[in-house]
């Protein structure tokens, strides 16, 4: 069946609802114009959805806090634009919502932009790895890694924050050195080759794969330079968020 009748409509519903507000109004009689709603514009397309689903995702979306109420007339919330600004799904955006609620606004984003990348540790497999003692070794290390970050948390999401908190550590000892001339390099780096020349460092020490590194660093970057607009100028908030910003560019 077309992915449409059969994905979570939320982000898009999201999307269309801001769509059809800035669509021009068309004529329905002869004395009345209006913008079509959201669910009109859904069910205009080549395979539209079920209605029972785009009722489910307005249900879903004013449970979580996206829209003022449950009906095709609401209003996006802040919530609602930031899902808008963010390639993550609502939960995710929720996260760093309540990040920010609870002042740690860099520990929501961190989480949410490590939880919807790849997963940055090790997993061997034993198609790859013929030997058993190699893979044996490999499954130990892998295990190892996890279990340090996770710090008897039992909890990916945090064990993904740790993580970061410890690469964007060596990137900062990476960066001092490098300034003091004892990096053994001069002049200055792309933040990608700054990011991966620290995820390969990290990697010699861990169970986890450089690349993947790379992309949950780039995953938070982003995520926290379209997060900035939503926080109120000169707060704490923003001063923590920057300061987070400022280091990861400082490559």
């Amino acid at each position: 069946p077309p992915e449409m009748q059969t994905a979570p409509l939320d982000k898009l519903y999201i999307n269309v609802k801001h769509l059809s507000a800035k669509l021009p109004e068309y004529q329905v009689t002869p004395t009345e114009f209006r913008r079509r709603k959201p669910k009109e514009l859904l069910m205009m397309v080549a395979q539209p959805p079920e209605e029972s689903s785009i009722a489910s995702s307005i249900e879903s979306l004013d449970q979580l806090g996206a829209l003022t109420d449950c009906s095709e007339d609401a209003e996006l919330t802040v919530l609602g634009y930031l899902v808008m600004s963010l390639p993550l799904d609502v939960q995710l955006c929720r996260l760093i919502i309540f990040g920010a609620l609870l002042g740690l606004p860099c520990e929501g984003i961190v989480m949410a932009a490590a939880t919807s990348v790849q997963d940055p540790f090790t997993l061997p497999s034993h198609l790859i790895m013929k030997d058993p003692k190699e893979y044996a070794e490999a499954v130990r290390r892998s295990f190892e890694t996890r279990q340090y970050f996770d710090h008897g948390h039992w909890s990916e999401p945090l064990m993904l924050r740790n993580l970061f908190v410890h690469w964007l550590t060596e990137f900062r000892k990476m960066i001092i050195d490098k300034s003091s001339g004892r990096g053994g390099r001069r002049g200055r780096e792309s933040t990608r080759s700054a990011f991966t020349r620290c995820s390969q460092i990290l990697a010699g020490k861990f169970a986890v794969v450089p690349k993947r590194l790379v992309n949950l660093a780039n995953s938070v970057l982003d995520t926290a330079n379209r997060t900035r607009k939503f926080i109120p100028e000169g707060s704490s908030l923003l001063k923590q968020l920057d300061a987070m910003v400022k280091l990861m560019q400082a490559g």
